[in-house]
């Protein structure tokens, strides 16, 4: 396969590359099977004839990230594990407008090898071979044939992560999916596509996540839990983070998520279940793992995620939001009925009764019955969480009725993503206590 031209509005496939090397200059030659057309790509900094590998054994993916600066140049680590370096290096972020900066050699410079990346990856993406190259480079014009260069190839905003397989325990055992969710916390996305768009990482605490790790030395990306079927995930992933769709659409597709993690999570409890003496215990300890908040809740628990304290802080403040912006008149009167006879129960539990040390005052019980109906409402994330999930599934049209702010369905939309991939990435079995 090999890089596409268009010429005289013919796709022409130049599949066949060759290197050269003159004088520390490096360039690519293009040629068109069984004929004398060719095109040349001059690599645009200076390489050492010594540093150039016999050999090509880099991969190369290609990704989009708002944070990331021009000249920015990120190691990419990952556990040592799979790595053959203590460190867990396997490759470089660089962005494309880098390699078109005169200031780019010295941003190379400053990492030992990291130009051989940039070189290996570039003939990776020429040849776009297949499984060596995440997203194949776009059809190039005539009139840009002369002039040919990395801009022409890929969006100018994107970043090129190149890995040297040879620095994997197992190479062939590595893949990208495992760490897309861990990457996604600093704010990177994989391409699929040209040209794309992307709108998910505009929560601070990506922003935050990766200019912390661009301040010191980029942290190890961990990969996501070996329990999950990526396959599904990143389609899911990429469709919903991607697209701008309507937000009961994202939400019920993302919250599918929960539902296959809640299946695993109650199979794992059922699994621990206890012999029980009756048939009674059994029935209720079932019941009790069947209903959808204790499960959410344990899915939630650190005994099957680490959630970002800040993300569920950030959500829960959120959806009070949004149920402060629901609750219509109309619920409020159902809400104050329910709440009048709460209150007519404690004026009932107080009539005849004097005020003593063993009883608390009139005002003291009405005021803490409103305090624990606010608690309860809100204490609970998982409740809240599936609070929310039921009106948007089956009462979306009060969120119309009523004029939801976007800013704040946009703010949760986001949110949730994020927490979806903590799940996916945190995700883990422990076993259940009999």
């Amino acid at each position: 396969m090999g890089l596409k031209i268009n010429i005289d509005d013919i796709e022409n496939d130049f599949s066949d590359v060759e290197r050269y090397y003159d004088e520390g200059n490096v360039t690519f030659e293009l040629s068109l099977p069984d004929t004398d057309e060719s095109v040349l790509f001059p690599f645009p900094f200076p390489v050492g004839k010594k540093q150039i590998p016999d050999k090509n054994t880099s991969k190369v993916f290609i990704f989009k990230n708002k944070h990331f600066r021009a000249n920015d140049l990120i190691e990419f680590r990952v556990d040592n594990k799979i790595a053959i370096k203590d460190d867990g290096l396997i490759g470089y972020f660089f962005n494309i407008q880098l390699l078109l900066q005169e200031s780019g050699l010295e941003t190379f410079e400053q990492a030992k090898y990291s130009i051989i990346y940039a070189l290996t990856g570039i003939e990776v993406i020429l040849e776009n071979k297949s499984n060596s190259v995440s997203l194949s480079p776009k059809t190039v014009n005539q009139k840009d044939i002369l002039n040919l260069d990395i801009s022409y190839l890929y969006d100018e905003d994107v970043i090129i992560l190149v890995i040297d397989k040879n620095l994997l325990k197992n190479p062939d055992e590595f893949n990208i999916d495992q760490y897309l969710c861990g990457l996604y916390k600093y704010g990177f996305y994989l391409l699929t596509a040209h040209e794309t768009e992307i709108n998910y990482n505009q929560l601070d605490i990506i922003e935050n996540d990766f200019n912390r790790a661009r301040k010191q030395k980029f942290p190890r990306i961990e990969a996501s839990s070996y329990s999950i079927d990526f396959h599904y995930y990143r389609v899911l992933l990429h469709q919903l983070i991607i697209q701008k769709s309507e937000f009961m659409t994202s939400f019920i597709t993302l919250y599918q998520v929960i539902e296959l993690l809640k299946d695993n999570v109650l199979h794992n409890e059922m699994k621990a279940l206890k012999v029980y003496k009756t048939g009674h215990e059994m029935k209720q300890k079932i019941e009790g793992l069947s209903d959808t908040v204790p499960l959410t809740k344990k899915l939630f628990g650190s005994d099957y995620s680490k959630l970002n304290q800040q993300i569920v802080e950030d959500l829960t403040k959120d959806l009070i939001a949004f149920f402060d912006e629901i609750n219509t008149s109309a619920k409020k009167e159902t809400d104050i009925t329910h709440l009048i006879g709460d209150l007519k129960g404690i004026l009932d539990k107080h009539q005849g009764h004097p005020k003593s040390k063993g009883r608390k005052s009139l005002h003291d019980d009405i005021l803490n019955k409103l305090k624990l109906e606010e608690k309860t409402n809100r204490e609970s994330f998982a409740k809240l969480f599936n609070q929310f999930r039921n009106t948007i599934v089956h009462n979306y049209s009060k969120v119309i009725q009523e004029g939801v702010d976007d800013k704040l369905l946009n703010d949760i939309q986001m949110r949730f993503e994020y927490l979806i991939i903590e799940l996916i990435r945190t995700y883990h079995i422990k076993p259940a206590k009999t």
